[in-house]
């Protein structure tokens, strides 16, 4: 694989430091499940004993909409944004994508256009001066919420729903933006210990830069875009303690346990979607969980691709099966 994800540095004390192999490993392993067909009826279980599992969820996650992000997402209505947006003030501050520009705008109480199904929406541009922007189901991805208007003058190119779109777009290569960050879709689902998941998510990095100068810097949470507010996203943490998660009824392509306690409650819950599962060797109930995975291996469907997990590091101990 050739993406620039190669090319991350954990940004550390004011220091630059390349990822390491096994971090790049967990890069590949997400963009290997990605090309995995729909689970449906037979779903492929990847496992993994290692010697420690931070960050390696959150990578894992990278590498998997790193390659989704090239299937575009459906621009089917989003009731439930545009019920948000519904119950915004006229004059309510926003910003609207358009053209892959993103303008400065406010709702207005246009006659004949606020119907139950549309939103009127007043931009300003440098060419046109005011204009207009019709919010549907169909549209309102596009449009961003803000708690106050923009101070900078007429349009803006930047992505503001993007927080770090030129360390994005690196990672990207040749997708643009909006392939990522317009329209929501159910690509994966993280398991584990919430308040960990989200610390690691936002660890910052830097790409395109070696040696004592810094790059593009940003998060992993700007490529896997987790549930948050209104915004689109492509994946929701789930805590590892959740009796009935608050999902829709969407199933995503992959459930990444990070844990043993979460994958030992919540492994019936998502019949419909790939599992990867990541312990840590000196974890409670991690034996407990390789007994499971044991018994689930002795009565699968057929052996799976063992491409899956090519390249891992010594020490990294794992299992790759189907089952129905």
């Amino acid at each position: 694989m050739s993406w620039q994800a190669r090319q991350l540095h954990w940004v550390r004390t004011g220091k630059l430091a390349p990822l390491a192999p096994w971090a790049t490993c967990f890069l590949d392993l997400g963009h290997r499940v990605a090309e995995l067909p729909s689970a449906g009826r037979q779903r492929t279980v990847v496992g993994l004993v290692l010697p420690v599992i931070d960050h390696a969820a959150v990578l894992a996650a990278t590498g998997l909409v790193c390659r989704l992000a090239r299937e575009k997402v459906a621009h089917e209505p989003n009731p439930e944004r545009f019920a948000r947006l519904a119950s915004l003030p006229v004059g309510h501050a926003v910003r609207v994508l358009r053209k892959g520009r993103l303008f400065n705008g406010h709702i207005v109480d246009l006659p004949g256009e606020r119907t139950v199904s549309s939103i009127p929406i007043s931009i300003s541009t440098t060419t046109r001066g005011q204009d207009y922007f019709i919010c549907t189901p169909g549209t309102c991805m596009r449009v961003e919420p803000t708690a106050t208007a923009s101070e900078a003058d007429h349009e803006q190119r930047g992505l503001r729903i993007v927080h770090n779109p030129t360390f994005v777009s690196g990672i990207l290569e040749d997708l643009p933006l909006e392939s990522l960050c317009l329209g929501t879709r159910l690509d994966f689902v993280l398991v584990g210990v919430q308040a960990r998941l989200l610390t690691e998510a936002h660890t910052e990095l830097s790409i395109g830069q070696s040696g004592p100068r810094f790059g593009q810097v940003g998060t992993l949470s700007d490529i896997i875009r987790l549930r948050y507010g209104a915004r689109d996203y492509r994946g929701v943490a789930v805590p590892a303690t959740a009796a009935q998660p608050n999902l829709t009824d969407q199933q995503p392509h992959v459930v990444i346990f990070s844990g043993a306690a979460g994958f030992l409650r919540l492994r019936d819950r998502f019949t419909s979607s790939h599992h990867l599962v990541l312990l840590d060797r000196s974890e409670p109930r991690c034996m407990e969980a390789v007994n499971q995975l044991n018994r689930q291996f002795f009565q699968r469907t057929t052996d799976s691709d063992t491409m899956l997990t090519a390249g891992m590091p010594p020490g990294i101990e794992h299992i790759v099966f189907n089952e129905a």
